[in-house]
C-alpha cells in the first residue's frame, strides 16, 4: 500500500495529512506522514519538526526516533542521527535496521564501530 508521501500529487497528500491532523491532533501517525512528505521533498527542517512532534505525541514509538535519525543523517548531522537511532533501537530492539543505521553513522563520524554495542 503506498504512503501519502509517495503520491504524485504532493499538494493533495499534504492537504489530506493536514486535515487529518486537524481532526485528530493527538495522532502521531499524521505527523510522521507529514514528516515523510517533507523528507521526500528535501525539506529537512520541516521534516525534523514533524518527527519531533510525533515523538512528543508517542514517545514510546520507535518510528519517530528512527525517522528523525534519518533526517539528521541526510543533513549530515551524524552524531544527532546516532542518538535518535539508538533511542529507536532501545524501544524496538528486534528491528535490525536500527543497528545497521547506528553502524553506518558511526562510520561517518569516523568512530570505531567495534565499540558500538549491538
Amino acid at each position: 500500500m503506498p504512503t501519502l508521501a509517495s503520491y504524485h500529487d504532493r499538494d493533495l497528500a499534504r492537504q489530506i495529512l493536514l486535515c487529518a491532523a486537524e481532526r485528530d491532533p493527538g495522532n502521531a501517525l499524521h505527523y510522521l506522514g507529514l514528516g515523510d512528505l517533507c523528507f521526500s521533498e528535501g525539506r529537512l527542517p520541516e521534516a525534523k519538526f514533524n518527527y519531533r512532534f510525533a515523538i512528543l505525541l508517542a514517545p514510546r514509538d520507535a518510528r519517530g526516533y528512527a525517522r528523525l535519525g534519518m533526517a539528521y543523517e541526510r543533513s549530515g548531522q551524524y552524531r544527532f542521527a546516532r542518538t535518535y537511532y539508538r533511542k529507536a533501537r532501545f524501544l524496538s530492539p528486534g528491528v535490525t535496521q536500527y543497528g545497521f543505521a547506528i553502524q553506518r553513522v558511526a562510520l561517518k563520524c569516523r568512530e570505531d564501530v567495534d565499540n558500538e554495542p549491538y
